[in-house]
């Protein structure tokens, strides 16, 4: 094992500014006051600032960095010393091999003075709020200097607070599912001493009020949201979904603890609809920024929706028709209950478009040549026709997602973490989370470095698994060498 030190620095003399990042330094409401595509052409050019390069070994490198490439640290100054800075910033690995050659990292930091802040006096919410109003792309995300930002926070604070959101979630999902399991075979008749006074009763009662407790923050969450952004800004089927949520929650409680109705098919329809919008709903919510993968299934299956959305108004429209055409020819045939009422009609349609066709009860119909042909119309034109539209629609939505993962990630990231500052009390706030004056960040570089003692010189690879997956093979050749010239002895 080597015992020299997991980082070299190397300074650029060259590029050593002022205090402020630079001439061409501007605050972040002087930024936000320019022209939309002045604001994305400057944090492109101007946003990072080079610092200088520090070297490590490449077996550090899987210790070093994330998924994200990069790791970020909060600092009082935009001119420190990187070098020492990041020595005790990263921790070292007893996986490195003295054989393994070095990797080239850059550090930089992020002109913008409070880029780290919370609302408008950082860098996030503005951007957010020129997105949505479609003044900025979403690709402004991905920018270097919006990304460190983005996972300075996430990594100093906002995963940690977001994992304290998942377990008020589960309290509210599984609180709720235990009540339902419990309630099944309560008995409605009694009040609720009398419930009270039993152990299955008391269960209950626990349950609902650990689902209402664990429901409360997500309520405090979105009247924030809210009131930050305005009814345009917030307004959004999953957040509708979240408000009829909130509603059928409350709605529930109140029937079950109030003994209103209890016995009624109302109160199983609301608590159906509420263990279905538990397990689906808040589910996008995490995953968008939880999940390993930068191209999740809920993103994905939102953009098909709002992509297919027309498409499928006019497929029940014209599933509608065919619906309609079948009621009134089996007018006559009332004997068959599948096109017997408007509403068994648009069910039997249904099922045919799935392949559930039954010739036998188009030949035994009162018009069985005229039944035949609608048939055939109707699965040309739905089964044939429109499904596959359909299908190849879908398909160009979800390579569309795959295109913009990254900036979809991003911006999911920026988001939860701009609701969380914008929920979060403020002495929470004060106390929780860090707001450095200036961020900096440090990457494996894009230049090529050869080599340490190699003759041949060879450039360093420009991502941090690949450096890692040389470094484990040049480990084990090494190995190999050392047994056979051991052998030879």
């Amino acid at each position: 094992m080597s015992d020299q030190p997991l980082l070299h620095g190397r300074e650029d003399s060259s590029l050593a500014s002022a205090e402020q990042g630079g001439s061409g330094s501007v605050s972040i409401a002087e930024l936000m006051a320019r022209p939309t595509d002045k604001i994305q052409e400057h944090l492109a050019e101007s946003g990072v600032r080079h610092l200088g390069y520090v070297t490590s070994k490449a077996g550090y490198v899987d210790d070093l960095f994330d998924d994200d490439g990069m790791r970020t640290a909060g600092a009082s100054s935009a001119e420190v010393d990187h070098s020492n800075m990041w020595q005790k910033k990263l921790k070292t690995s007893s996986r490195a091999h003295e054989q393994t050659r070095d990797v080239e990292l850059e550090a930089s930091v992020i002109t913008l003075k409070h880029a780290a802040n919370a609302d408008d006096a950082g860098l996030i919410n503005p951007l957010l709020k020129k997105v949505q109003q479609h003044l900025l792309p979403e690709k402004v995300f991905t920018i270097p200097a919006v990304k460190a930002v983005i996972l300075y926070k996430w990594t100093s604070w906002a995963q940690q607070l977001l994992w304290l959101e998942v377990a008020f979630y589960a309290l509210w999902l599984f609180g709720f599912q235990a009540f339902v399991l419990l309630f099944q075979d309560e008995d409605t008749k009694r009040s609720l001493p009398e419930l009270l006074a039993t152990t299955r009763g008391i269960g209950t009662v626990v349950a609902e009020a650990a689902a209402l407790f664990g429901m409360a923050p997500f309520l405090w969450i979105e009247a924030c949201t809210l009131k930050e952004y305005g009814v345009f800004g917030w307004a959004s089927i999953w957040n509708v979904m979240d408000v009829a949520m909130y509603i059928n929650q409350v709605a529930i409680a109140v029937m079950h603890l109030g003994r209103f109705n209890v016995s009624s098919d109302l109160l199983s329809v609301l608590m159906a609809f509420q263990v279905l919008l538990l397990w689906i709903n808040k589910v996008q919510y995490f995953s968008r920024v939880l999940q390993p993968a930068k191209n999740p299934f809920i993103d994905t299956l939102t953009v098909v929706i709002e992509d297919v959305k027309w498409f499928l108004f006019l497929l029940v429209l014209t599933l509608w028709g065919f619906a309609c055409a079948f009621y009134i020819l089996f007018r006559h045939d009332q004997q068959h209950e599948e096109f017997r009422t408007i509403g068994a009609a648009v069910l039997t349609t249904v099922t045919m478009l799935l392949g559930g066709v039954d010739f036998k009860l188009i030949h035994q119909s009162h018009n069985p040549n005229v039944a035949t042909v609608l048939l055939v119309a109707y699965v040309f034109s739905m089964c044939i026709v429109l499904l596959n539209c359909l299908i190849a629609i879908m398909s160009e939505s979800a390579n569309k997602v795959a295109e913009n993962r990254e900036e979809r990630f991003w911006h999911g990231r920026a988001v939860v973490i701009d609701e969380l500052e914008t929920t979060m009390p403020t002495w929470l706030r004060l106390h929780f989370v860090p707001y450095p004056t200036y961020v900096h960040l440090l990457q494996v570089s894009d230049r090529n470095k050869p080599a340490a003692g190699t003759p041949n010189e060879q450039p360093a690879a420009s991502t941090a698994g690949l450096e890692a997956r040389i470094a484990a093979l040049e480990g084990q050749i090494a190995e190999l060498v050392r047994l056979q010239k051991q052998q030879l002895s």
